[in-house]
């Protein structure tokens, strides 16, 4: 299971696969319950689950273009608060299937990003790393 923003309802994030916690101890403070956490709710588990994604036979590529890219800058900047990472990840990720035409440098399509997601809000490292992992998967390489 991933993390999500929004998925349930505005304001609502979950944490799965790669998210965070906050655990109070930590930072001093008591623990005020020990027993274990509750099991998830059914109907909660099934809106969170991914359908499994269906393999593509090609991977897509995407010729960039000024429109096409200007495009995915201004979805990032006008993102709202709750789904500016998730938009970055969704643009990166567009911008990655660009960079495979080999038309777009992989650093480039990183760079555009992160600087539209931190117009949008997000600091500096977020942007960048969000912008990343969305531009890498996208162009389906590894992660350097």
């Amino acid at each position: 299971m991933r993390s999500s923003a929004g998925k349930i309802a505005p304001g609502i994030d979950t944490r799965g696969d790669g998210g965070y916690i906050i655990w109070w101890p930590a930072a001093g403070l008591p623990v005020l319950e020990g027993t274990a956490p509750a099991p998830w709710p059914a109907w909660l588990l099934a809106q969170l689950q991914t359908p499994p994604a269906t393999p593509r036979a090609e991977p897509l590529v995407t010729i960039p273009d000024d429109r096409t890219l200007g495009r995915l800058v201004r979805v990032v900047a006008d993102a709202p608060e709750g789904q500016r990472n998730n938009l970055a990840f969704w643009a990166a990720c567009r911008a990655g299937e660009m960079a495979r035409s080999g038309l777009l440098g992989l650093e480039t399509a990183v760079a555009v990003i992160a600087s539209a997601a931190m117009r949008a809000g997000l600091s500096q490292r977020e942007a960048e790393r969000t912008a990343r992992s969305g531009v890498f998967a996208g162009a389906r390489v590894a992660n350097v």
